[in-house]
């Protein structure tokens, strides 16, 4: 079953790049997200596992602008913004909602899936070194972050026409709901479950 709740709405094909506001819609949507798991994580106390994933701290660039760092210096189509959105929910769906989305991990997430994305599906992509200078992270960080990455979405990439296009279709709902200024839910996906752990500490961001 699909975090996102969908229903089949026009939407290009995923060889048609996505509107200039998905992105920010997206960013947005992670934004909201992140914050709420923040809050349900605050005070719970339990082990904490080391993750490449997490900073020490929150980085001080936002979910959005860092997103359009990504997209801008990265060159990638905005077809791989909604592919690494699906990239991310598998990580979740496939790791039985124990992988939470928090302040602390959001960024490298975000940084891995594109690469992943773009490495998958567009015919041009650079280096992991320019990609790790892009998302300001080292080389090293990010090649232990791809592999990561790939064994927790158990190296699933394909993505069908069907699917992206459905994820495409929530995003636009929620830019339509962007701008007639009506709240858009936060999706209930990558929800804090009740036994989840604090996140670990590693390197910014």
């Amino acid at each position: 079953r699909d975090f996102f709740l969908m229903q089949q709405n026009s939407a290009p094909s995923l060889t048609q790049p996505a509107s200039v506001d998905i992105y920010r819609v997206l960013a947005g949507v992670l934004t909201k997200l992140v914050m709420r798991n923040d809050a349900m994580a605050q005070g719970r106390s339990a082990p904490i596992e080391p993750s490449p994933f997490n900073a020490l701290t929150p980085p001080e660039i936002s979910i959005e602008e860092y997103l359009g760092r990504l997209l801008k210096y990265m060159a990638c189509s905005e077809a791989c913004t909604i592919l690494a959105l699906i990239y991310i929910d598998r990580v979740i769906q496939f790791n039985n909602q124990s992988f939470v989305l928090t302040s602390l991990n959001i960024h490298r997430l975000l940084i891995t899936s594109m690469v992943v994305a773009a490495k998958f599906f567009d015919d041009r992509y650079y280096t992991n070194l320019y990609y790790a200078q892009v998302g300001g992270i080292s080389v090293a960080e990010l090649n232990t972050m791809e592999l990561d990455f790939l064994f927790l979405i158990n190296f699933s990439l394909h993505v069908s026409e069907d699917h992206y296009r459905r994820y495409f279709s929530e995003l636009k709902k929620h830019a339509a709901s962007r701008h007639a200024a009506i709240p858009a839910p936060v999706p209930q996906w990558a929800v804090v479950p009740t036994s989840a752990r604090r996140p670990s500490s590693a390197r910014h961001p």
